[in-house]
């Protein structure tokens, strides 16, 4: 059995002990119950946490840019690949800020709404370390323009590419819990990759595809066989490299 077998395994087990309802066992062992649960649900945390760092060494990152870059992104997702959005987590600020009733222009209240999505940010990815960004609004040009432009020049200053980097890797592994994947390879589009992934976070992309065709069945799979045949290719090479260095 593989690591990611044995962790998943794991999972199954504590999740099945976390789902137990204590109200509806003999009041005699009820306590016992309680504890069994609280217990199964404070490990699953850390075991989550084991299974997506495990599941991040099988993870091959195919970056798609384009007009057509998530239609081929949900493509390939119908095809057995996962389909994640770089700008997830841009996306997520710039509609609840544009939600919030503070107009279109990003000022100091609306500033103070994103700082609560972040703090709710931290709890949904457990990031509990993810700073406050600290702006200088004006001379950075970021207070009075309109707030998706706002937002990515917020992003961009504060964070570089490491906080869509990181939740781009959360997402992942959530998805991949989701497939419950044991494989070998976990092929990943990720779309609207614009800007150079932070590889502290995720490995870089090993292909970058510009879609701005209709996207079809064939031109996905060819793209995607395309790319296997890349890594392929590496491994032989890598292979060769280590046989001649053992010589």
């Amino acid at each position: 059995m593989n690591q990611l077998k044995e962790v998943l395994a794991k999972i199954e087990e504590k999740e099945a002990e976390a789902a137990i309802h204590p109200e509806e066992v003999n009041p005699n062992v009820r306590a016992g119950v309680e504890a069994l649960v609280r217990n199964a649900k404070a490990e699953l945390d850390k075991i989550y946490t084991s299974y997506r760092d495990l599941v991040m060494n099988h993870v091959v990152v195919i970056g798609v840019t384009g007009k057509t870059a998530q239609e081929f992104a949900e493509k390939a997702e119908t095809l057995g690949a996962v389909a994640i959005d770089f700008n997830l987590i841009k996306g997520r600020f710039i509609k609840a800020l544009l939600g919030a009733g503070q107009g279109e222009f990003y000022t100091s209240n609306v500033h103070m709404r994103l700082i609560s999505e972040l703090s709710q940010i931290r709890l949904d990815y457990n990031m509990v370390q993810l700073p406050v960004p600290q702006i200088n609004g004006y001379n950075d040009g970021i207070y009075d323009a309109p707030i998706p432009e706002a937002v990515d020049k917020l992003l961009d200053k504060c964070y570089g590419s490491s906080l869509q980097s990181a939740v781009t890797r959360r997402e992942i592994g959530k998805k991949a819990l989701a497939l419950r994947f044991v494989g070998q390879k976990l092929p990943v589009v990720v779309y609207n990759l614009d800007r150079d992934i932070d590889t502290r976070f995720l490995s870089a992309a090993v292909s970058q595809i510009v879609s701005n065709k209709e996207v079809t069945d064939e031109l996905v799979k060819k793209q995607l066989t395309n790319v296997k045949k890349l890594l392929n290719q590496k491994s032989n090479t890598d292979g060769q490299e280590t046989a001649t260095q053992g010589e």
